[in-house]
């Protein structure tokens, strides 16, 4: 049958929340619980670190529902991904991080 997910803990700083990476495969789902709405005007950005390279953007843009809770995919390939990072960005999402992150993933 399918493999089991594997399960990364991220860890959430300036807000309150949890998060965690769910692995299927080559996939990965960010859930994030408890975490508060963007500032007015603002999107959450999913962010893919890789080596020494700054964190290239990824169309996944966000924001939580009323609880605090999102379910995103992370589009595209996780190899050679070292984090997976969210940050807060104006909204339409951002070339590169305007902000330091709110979750970081390490998969390495």
């Amino acid at each position: 049958g399918p493999s089991a997910p594997r399960v990364v803990q991220a860890s959430v700083s300036g807000v309150p929340g949890s998060s965690q990476l769910r692995i299927t495969g080559g996939h990965a789902e960010l859930v994030v619980s408890h975490l508060p709405p963007p500032p007015p005007g603002h999107i959450y950005e999913v962010w893919i670190k890789r080596g020494s390279h700054p964190p290239a953007p990824t169309n996944a843009l966000f924001s939580v529902s009323a609880s605090g809770s999102a379910d995103v995919g992370v589009p595209g390939s996780l190899h050679g991904a070292s984090a997976i990072m969210v940050t807060p960005e104006p909204a339409g999402g951002s070339l590169v991080p305007t902000h330091a992150p709110v979750i970081v993933a390490r998969l390495a």
